[in-house]
């Protein structure tokens, strides 16, 4: 077998891996927050560009009096088309679930701005 081929064997069978990977990553914390989850409420923190047009959702939310952050990969939103400073709904709650067995596991519900998160399969 010539080294291109090989090459492109090792490269495929890493991208199917991390495909496969990323799946199983999501189906796992999918799974988690259906069976242990808890409703709370996150606070949007954060709003910076990332890189090709998306952005970091940063948000906080607290769990039996522990602060926890986390983020989501989005497109740029603002919750009032009118309102040019409020980019990523800044300073706005939002519903979120955590699981209650690792509360570092969450989903945030943006509502209306959930198309912004794009694909997640479950």
């Amino acid at each position: 077998m010539s080294y291109k081929i090989k090459e492109r064997l090792i490269i495929g069978g890493v991208f199917i891996t991390l495909i496969v990977g990323g799946f199983l990553h999501n189906k796992s914390h999918f799974d988690e927050l259906s069976e242990f989850g808890k409703i709370t409420e996150a606070t949007i923190i954060s709003f910076r560009y990332r890189n090709d047009a998306r952005y970091n959702l940063t948000f906080e939310y607290y769990v039996e009096g522990k602060r926890y952050i986390s983020s989501d990969a989005v497109s740029f939103f603002r919750c009032n088309e009118t309102d040019n400073d409020n980019k990523g709904c800044i300073g706005k709650i939002f519903k979120l679930t955590y699981s209650s067995k690792d509360p570092n596991i969450c989903e945030i519900d943006l509502g209306r701005y959930n198309w912004t998160k794009g694909y997640r399969p479950h």
